[in-house]
C-alpha cells in the first residue's frame, strides 16, 4: 500500500516510505550530500565547534544523517508532521 507521510502508523511504513522516496527520486542522496557540504562551508566561517542546525520537513532523515556525518559535534533540531517519521529520524 502506497501510504502517504499524515498515513504512516509504524516504524516499517517510515522504512518502506523512505525506501519508496529513494526510488522515486535517485539524486536524492546526492542533494543531501550537496547540503551537508554547503552547511559545513557555511560553519567554517560561524568560527563555531558546533553549530546549530534547524531542517524544517526533515521526514526519514536522510539529510540529518549527511549532516551528522559531515558536522558531528552540531546541534540538530528536526522539525516534521508526522510522529512516526520524527521517530524514525532519532
Amino acid at each position: 500500500m502506497r501510504r502517504s507521510f499524515r498515513q504512516l502508523e509504524t516504524q516499517q511504513h517510515a522504512l518502506e516510505y523512505a525506501q519508496r522516496l529513494n526510488n522515486e527520486w535517485p539524486e536524492r542522496a546526492q542533494i543531501c550530500q550537496h547540503i551537508a557540504q554547503q552547511v559545513v562551508h557555511a560553519a567554517d566561517h560561524l568560527n563555531t565547534a558546533a553549530p546549530h542546525v534547524l531542517e524544517l520537513c526533515c521526514g526519514p532523515g536522510m539529510l540529518a544523517e549527511a549532516l551528522l556525518v559531515a558536522l558531528p559535534t552540531m546541534r540538530y533540531v528536526g522539525i516534521d508532521l508526522s510522529p512516526t517519521l520524527l521517530e524514525f529520524t532519532r
